[in-house]
């Protein structure tokens, strides 16, 4: 037990072993994203918050990626909470078209 952003939460901890979990994605999402969880050797540790009213409130994730050791964290608030969207200029706009994206 803990707390994530000021709200009581309970963390768990556990591992997904992707090679398993690869074969339960869509045909589709094997094509985009084969060559990215190819990538990704061994299990993906996670540390997952959620609150009393059974919501994500933050969420770690681990893995190695080639010689590299990567780590992600996203933190959810503001629930049911207004949001603002603004188009960002032209400028900083790329079309990526079908063609899946590889970040190095």
């Amino acid at each position: 037990s803990g707390t994530v952003g000021g709200v009581a939460a309970t963390g768990y901890s556990g591992a997904i072993a992707l090679a398993a979990a690869k074969k339960f994605l869509p045909a589709s999402s094997q094509a985009v994203f084969g060559s990215e969880l190819g990538a990704i050797s061994g299990d993906i540790e996670f540390t997952i918050w959620i609150d009393r009213r059974h919501r994500i409130r933050e969420l770690t994730e681990t893995g190695r990626v080639g010689a590299a050791i990567a780590r992600a964290t996203i933190t959810f608030y503001g629930f049911n909470q207004p949001v603002t969207i603004k188009v960002p200029p032209v400028s900083q706009v790329v079309n990526l078209g079908s063609e899946p994206v590889s970040i190095s």
